[in-house]
């Protein structure tokens, strides 16, 4: 297990945001209602899934993923959904538009992570 400190400020952290998530969509409890859980509980699942890929990817290597082609894949791929979502922006002509797939994905989240292992593997080869 990595760092407990770590793993604990983050576990806080969710559960900060959840007291305040299922806060606001309850109203009462003489008006409460199942679906009103629906959305701390996705929001629980989709925690766990990504602390379970956090522990994986702990545990890998890597240097294995560190090449150039996985590098420059992972920031063409970024560059293209980014220019989807341009076009898509123009076709509409809607003053903003961020999402891909109607409303599910927005690419410059991961455009931001691709740029940081960009940078991190362009400082590292050049030294």
């Amino acid at each position: 297990m990595p760092d407990r400190w770590i793993f604990y400020s983050v576990v806080l952290l969710f559960l900060m945001g959840e007291t305040a998530i299922i806060s606001a969509n309850v109203l009462s409890a003489s008006e409460f209602d199942v679906q009103t859980l629906e959305r701390p509980v996705l929001q629980f699942m989709v925690f766990f899934a990504g602390l379970l890929f956090s522990f994986y990817i702990a545990k890998s290597d890597y240097r294995k993923l560190f090449k150039a082609k996985h590098v420059y894949l992972l920031v063409g791929v970024s560059l293209v959904s980014l220019f989807i979502v341009l076009v898509k922006k123009l076709i509409s002509g809607k003053a903003v538009e961020r999402w891909l797939f109607g409303g599910s994905v927005q690419p410059l989240e991961f455009a931001k992570i691709a740029i940081i292992i960009f940078l991190s593997y362009y400082i590292v080869s050049k030294g």
